[in-house]
């Protein structure tokens, strides 16, 4: 099995066990959600099922101020002037080469991507 189709099927299980959640039936098997086999309060589970209000607003914001700014970048690569795309590409370069470098271990191996979108 694909991993993307484990991943499918992951995500429409959490989503079951929000519903369910919802509902109050809090006693149900997580193993399908998670790999482990818990039964009980569903905060045993590892799986986190929602993101706060709040934390998910700055999420938010952030994820649009990142699409301003590559969205200016581009219009700036797209004006075809040699040294505005270098400095565009030498900066990105020089960005990933600090940045990057203190990604924590376990960030930089997980199956998040380090792309943009």
């Amino acid at each position: 099995m694909t991993t993307a189709i484990k991943e499918a099927k992951r995500r429409a299980a959490a989503k079951r066990m929000t519903r369910q959640k919802a509902n109050g039936d809090v006693n149900l098997p997580m193993k399908e959600v998670c790999g482990v086999e818990v039964t009980g309060n569903c905060d045993d589970c590892p799986v986190v099922l929602r993101v706060p209000f709040f934390d998910h607003l700055i999420q938010t914001l952030l994820h649009m101020l990142q699409i301003l700014v590559s969205y200016l970048l581009m219009l700036a690569f797209m004006t075809y002037n040699v040294w505005v795309g270098l400095a565009i590409v030498f900066g990105a370069g020089v960005g990933y080469f600090v940045f990057a470098a203190r990604m924590p271990r376990k960030a930089s191996v997980s199956k998040m991507s380090e792309h943009c979108h």
